[in-house]
């Protein structure tokens, strides 16, 4: 998570491919292809992870399920953001606590 917050997808990149499998770690992989941007890897990494803490995230008192739709959701409006360049600002605010949510998770795990 400190490579993304530090915006180093490559880094970020090479490490959660040495833990390929475990839930965390691909779900990092996933953001990492959002933000190079890598849409279509981004979606199929979506599809290859779950983790109890995707709602809590994406869909709060929602599902897993819901979770993962609300994913695809936000990186299909990142793309149009990028094209059109209208509510860049907005989509970073959200990208913004999408991380900050995910480097909270492991602390309080302990």
């Amino acid at each position: 998570v400190l490579h993304l917050l530090n915006d180093d997808f490559n880094g970020c990149h090479e490490l959660v491919q040495t833990q390929e499998g475990n839930p965390y770690s691909d779900h990092l992989h996933s953001i990492a292809h959002k933000r190079e941007p890598d849409y279509w890897n981004f979606k199929y990494w979506i599809e290859r992870f779950s983790h109890e803490h995707l709602p809590e995230i994406y869909s709060p008192g929602g599902t897993i399920t819901q979770a993962k739709q609300e994913m695809e959701k936000f990186v299909d409006a990142v793309q149009i953001v990028e094209t059109s360049g209208k509510g860049v600002t907005d989509h970073e605010k959200r990208q913004w606590e999408e991380t900050t949510t995910l480097a909270i998770i492991p602390i309080d795990l302990e």
